[in-house]
């Protein structure tokens, strides 16, 4: 009777150790591309195959890293281009990482995506395109200055939002405006005007964009359709 239960036991902590490692197993990271650039460099991966895959985003002075799905890797660090990626891409995830010497602004984007569009794998184009969408703009700035965030136990920025409420920290109005495109309930948004470069506290609802009109009224911000015309990138 001891011999079955100690048996039980072996195969038990075996089936354990198998269960941790499969856990732990990793996708494969395959490189697609490595590229020196005029102030930097850049290098894409591609994950293949099941497992683990590290999408995590971070920055800091003269790197970026961002992970997710082509567009979305672009969106990220410039989220005020539009970025048409094909659904052929969308299969596999994606981690791309750029250092730099300068700054990470358009002419880092050009000529990665120019360099990009000489690879096997891509076809890259960049044009102008007129769209139209919501643009975020401040009626009451007395208002506003009741939010003004001011840093907290060394956090200098926090996000705790989820898919209906926005729960933002140490944001500007740069950055609340691309969090609205994220949810896309909300259609498109710009900011109309980008003087103001303060970061603020926002409890905002999303579920509709009238439910987040009438939340944006305290902090002295409102929006109204308008058309802007952005530069646009496409991948195929």
């Amino acid at each position: 009777m001891k011999f079955l239960f100690y048996s039980f036991v072996f195969l038990l902590m075996n089936l354990q150790i198998k269960i941790g490692h499969a856990q732990e197993l990793t996708a494969q990271k395959v490189l697609v591309t490595e590229v020196k650039l005029q102030g930097g460099s850049f290098e894409l991966h591609r994950y293949e195959g099941d497992g683990v895959e590290n999408l995590s985003s971070s920055s800091g002075p003269g790197f970026a890293v961002a992970g997710g799905s082509l567009k979305e890797i672009f969106l990220k660090l410039w989220p005020d281009y539009e970025f048409k990626v094909s659904r052929k891409f969308d299969k596999n995830s994606y981690t791309l990482r750029i250092n730099y010497t300068t700054a990470l602004d358009k002419s880092i984007l050009d000529q990665i995506w120019n360099l990009l569009g000489q690879h096997k794998d891509f076809s890259a184009t960049i044009s102008s395109v007129s769209l139209s969408g919501n643009c975020l703009k401040v009626i009451s700035s007395q208002k506003l200055e009741r939010h003004v965030y001011i840093p907290k136990n060394g956090v200098i920025k926090k996000d705790e939002s989820n898919r209906s409420h926005i729960h933002l920290d140490g944001y500007d109005l740069v950055s609340l405006a691309n969090k609205f495109n994220q949810y896309g309930q909300l259609g498109r948004f710009y900011l109309d005007e980008d003087k103001n470069k303060g970061s603020y506290s926002f409890r905002l609802k999303a579920q509709t964009l009238d439910t987040l009109r009438e939340s944006l009224e305290p902090y002295g911000l409102s929006f109204q359709s308008c058309t802007k015309t952005i530069v646009s990138y496409e991948l195929k």
